[in-house]
């Protein structure tokens, strides 16, 4: 009897265990919103980054002026989305994700756009403005 209780105990524990993923995973994404950020690549500068969230919040338009990268769209997965543009060649390459609060941040590793007014390197973060 005390071997199954313990076997019990043991297999619950481990549900529980299971389920943490799968509410830790869940997307902060706000579904409509338009999130304003701010690119900072060091130095003291600073640049306008927005991304828009569409419809079922799996689709979002990246759009970073000084990268040369406007109203591109990105697949949103699990509150995540992945920077890579360019045509023959990946010139702006990223990460980003959506927080709680209504808050995304992510990293810039590459930007070699010709005509780019900032360099790879450095972080945005910001927040949702408002929503449709």
């Amino acid at each position: 009897m005390k071997k199954t209780i313990g076997v019990t105990a043991l297999v619950l524990a481990f549900g529980a265990m299971s389920a943490v993923p799968a509410v830790a995973g869940q997307s902060d994404v706000v579904r409509g919103a338009k999130y304003k950020a701010e690119y900072n690549p060091g130095a003291g500068m600073a640049y306008p980054v927005k991304i828009k969230v569409r419809g079922n919040g799996h689709v979002g338009v990246f759009t970073m002026k000084c990268a040369g990268v406007k109203r591109a769209e990105v697949d949103i997965e699990k509150g995540k989305f992945k920077i890579r543009f360019g045509a023959d060649e990946v010139m702006v390459k990223g990460r980003a994700r959506f927080l709680k609060n209504d808050q995304v941040k992510g990293a810039i590793t590459k930007i070699v756009t010709p005509g780019a007014t900032c360099a790879g390197g450095g972080e945005f973060f910001g927040a949702a403005e408002d929503t449709d």
